[in-house]
């Protein structure tokens, strides 16, 4: 969040959130003395985050778009790329966290380990490869 602070000038209300999530969670597991409940930190935070790309995509408007802007960056790509990669992404996100309440409830805590990190950039790195070959065919329509 101080790495966000000092890039944007501001820390981003969903890193707020996701702050938030992980030490509530976190105290409602040492409270319960149940781990289950700190491991559905990814699930949620997916599952609002791709909630939010989709409230926003139906508002017509970009949150990446927007956070580029609020950088002081100049938006490389039209903004129809913008609101376009984030309904996939959000759609990515329900997919994975879908699968986080599998890995949470049925998997061990090593995999889970595995998935919420390392899983999770794979899992992500083959979307945007994806995601890469659509948006040059979604590029010719415009």
């Amino acid at each position: 969040m101080l790495i966000e602070k000092k890039m944007s000038g501001h820390v981003h209300t969903i890193s707020k959130l996701n702050l938030f999530l992980i030490v509530f969670l976190g105290a409602i597991s040492l409270y319960a003395k149940e781990g289950i409940w700190f491991k559905l930190q990814p699930t949620l935070t997916g599952y609002v985050m791709g909630s939010y790309l989709l409230f926003e995509k139906f508002k017509k408007r970009s949150l990446l778009y927007t956070m580029l802007i609020e950088m002081n960056q100049t938006p490389p790509l039209p903004k129809e790329f913008y609101e376009r990669l984030e309904g996939h992404l959000a759609i990515f996100l329900f997919f994975y966290s879908s699968w986080m309440i599998f890995v949470t409830l049925k998997l061990t805590t090593a995999q889970w380990l595995f998935w919420k990190t390392g899983g999770f950039y794979l899992s992500f790195f083959v979307f945007f490869i994806l995601e890469i070959v659509t948006l040059k065919l979604f590029k010719g329509k415009l």
